[in-house]
């Protein structure tokens, strides 16, 4: 992580207040000059190894050095996967060893369970769990791709009602829809909310 980079996220959290950071679980850019998934096409995942842990969680023990705010860890969208480990096993590790919540997008979870090809979020501790996120998106050639301006998905729906359900320390949902007209993201965001009183564990949450 750039040094000047670090500096700045930490400026902008306090200048803001947040109550936390979050930060993808992938490689975002390369070398000094910090960009976003979109300057190398799309988000490259972690390789799921005990190497590619060591090294995550030496990059994720930077950010928390620096930045004097409560880090989320999210993995982002993959197409692909690279090691041995499941994503769950790897990313409850990495939490573990930086003491880190979690920020899960049940659009992102999807991708991971049709690149891992089976449902299940074992052995990820779902009380780790502050935010959720449910956006658009796509299946193309059996791969789920972020589309924030398209309709949610069920699957994800359905992903989303599983997760609001059993995590019960989460404290914050977002439904991400730039690129989207207000006549359509509004029923989205009617149904997120109705969805979330309904079925969030978390009795703050539903309040």
């Amino acid at each position: 992580n750039p040094p000047e980079w670090l500096k700045a996220v930490d400026a902008h959290c306090k200048a803001v207040d947040t109550p936390w950071l979050a930060q993808d679980v992938a490689v975002c850019f390369v070398g000094d000059t910090p960009g976003y998934s979109t300057s190398l096409g799309y988000f490259v995942p972690p390789i799921l190894s005990q190497h590619g842990l060591a090294e995550a969680i030496a990059r994720v023990t930077e950010v928390r050095r620096a930045v004097d705010r409560p880090l989320l860890l999210e993995p982002a969208p993959v197409t692909y996967r690279t090691g041995p480990l499941s994503i769950w096993t790897w990313l409850q590790k990495l939490a573990e060893a930086t003491d880190c919540g979690l920020l899960l997008d049940a659009g992102h979870v999807f991708s991971h369970q049709l690149a891992e090809g089976k449902d299940s979020l074992e052995p990820l501790d779902l009380s780790r769990v502050v935010e959720l996120h449910v956006a658009g998106g796509i299946l193309r050639d059996g791969l789920y791709i972020d589309a924030h301006d398209l309709p949610i998905l069920p699957e994800v729906w359905a992903l989303f009602e599983h997760l609001v359900a059993n995590t019960p320390n989460l404290r914050a949902i977002c439904l991400e829809c730039e690129g989207g007209a207000a006549h359509t993201v509004l029923p989205v965001l009617r149904q997120l909310r109705e969805r979330a009183w309904l079925l969030a564990s978390n009795e703050e949450l539903r309040r």
